[in-house]
C-alpha cells in the first residue's frame, strides 16, 4: 500500500511529468477513484503529487533508508517544497491532504498549517489523514 498525497488550489496549477528515465517529484491529474479526494477540499483544482518512486512514499523517510534513498528523498522534497514556493508566489491558495491510497474519502484526523520550510526537515510535516493549509 502507498501513500498518497493530493494538492488543491484555488488556481491552476502547472504539471510536472513523470520521467521513467530521470524518476522525480511529479504531479499526475486525478484518476477516476482518486477524485473523490475532492470532497476534502475547499478548493477547486486538486492534482495527486508523487516522488521519485512514483507514488508519495518516497516523501518519507525511514531510519532504514540507503544513502542512495535518503538522497533521492531529500531532492524530492526539495522539488515539493519549490513547487508549492512557486505556486504561493503566484497568489494560489494551497491545501494538502496525505492518507493511505485507498483512504481518499476518510475524514481526516487533524487540521494544521505547515510553511514550505517544514518540508525541508528530516520529519515529512504530514502525517496520515491530516490536511493542511500550505504557506510560507
Amino acid at each position: 500500500m502507498c501513500w498518497a498525497l493530493y494538492l488543491a488550489s484555488d488556481k491552476e496549477l502547472p504539471q510536472v511529468p513523470w520521467d521513467e528515465a530521470r524518476p522525480s517529484f511529479n504531479t499526475q491529474a486525478l484518476s477516476e477513484t482518486e477524485a473523490l479526494v475532492k470532497s476534502q477540499f475547499s478548493l477547486p483544482n486538486v492534482i495527486y503529487l508523487g516522488s521519485h518512486q512514483g507514488c508519495g512514499c518516497g516523501f518519507m523517510s525511514a531510519d532504514k533508508d540507503e544513502p542512495k534513498e535518503k538522497a533521492n528523498r531529500e531532492t524530492t522534497v526539495h522539488a515539493l517544497s519549490s513547487y508549492l514556493n512557486a505556486a504561493l508566489q503566484q497568489g494560489a491558495r494551497l491545501e494538502m491532504f496525505l492518507c493511505w491510497e485507498g483512504d481518499q474519502t476518510q475524514a481526516p484526523v487533524a487540521k494544521k498549517s505547515v510553511t514550505t520550510k517544514d518540508f525541508l526537515t528530516q520529519e515529512f510535516p504530514l502525517a496520515v489523514k491530516e490536511f493542511a493549509n500550505v504557506g510560507t
